[in-house]
């Protein structure tokens, strides 16, 4: 069996197969994780609200330009206070203004997480930040792909960070771990790893001991 197929490197930072490759694969598999989480909370805990909801969090001018790593930190020990202590990150540097329609350096993070915030519409932080309650999405995977679609990218940088029971050394991260996924596919008749080959055509055909 022979098929056509094109190679990709899956980087988020790669031009050519962050739009194919990275955000389709990403947005799955980050889907697929929350399903797993809810279907194990569900187990364990009937009575528990178990729809994760979309939180945005923005924080105030004087913090925006904190260190990344210091940021995430603060917007997760916000979120702890605020109900939301289990989910994912995703960071936007940018923001678009609508009147002038261009991009804005206005960072934010965008959260998929699973609690729920006593102000149902926007909550103000001590310091300033702001904690706005997107509600329970229609559909989960849709928005983790919109949100990817235009997320920060950079080395050495995830650009979904999970936290709290969602994380990868949380008590159920056995339970909800995705696989990894092939590099290759497998062939339809004999069920085997199909391997790389490249067509190199030529006038004549092969000899006899080839």
């Amino acid at each position: 069996l022979v098929q056509r197929t094109k190679l990709s490197c899956f980087r988020s930072a790669c031009e050519y197969c962050w739009l194919e490759k990275w955000l389709a694969r990403e947005s799955r598999r980050a889907t697929l994780r929350i399903e797993k989480y809810e279907k194990v909370i569900k187990q364990i805990d009937r009575k528990r609200f178990a729809n994760p909801i979309h939180v945005i969090v923005s924080p105030s001018w004087n913090d925006k330009f904190m260190r990344f790593d210091l940021l995430k930190k603060k917007c997760r020990e916000i979120l702890t206070k605020s109900g939301v202590k289990d989910g994912l990150l995703i960071y936007h540097p940018f923001k678009l203004d609508k009147r002038k329609m261009k991009w804005v350096s206005m960072p934010h993070f965008h959260v998929i997480g699973f609690g729920w915030l006593l102000d149902n519409n926007k909550n103000m932080n001590k310091d300033g930040w702001v904690i706005k309650n997107k509600g329970v999405r229609e559909s989960l995977h849709s928005t983790i792909y919109y949100q990817l679609s235009h997320a920060g990218v950079a080395d050495h940088i995830h650009s979904i960070t999970w936290f709290g029971e969602l994380g990868y050394r949380s008590k159920y991260a056995e339970l909800i771990k995705v696989p990894d996924e092939e590099p290759n596919d497998t062939c339809d008749f004999c069920g085997e790893i199909m391997v790389n080959a490249r067509f190199i055509p030529t006038d004549r055909p092969p000899p006899d001991n080839e």
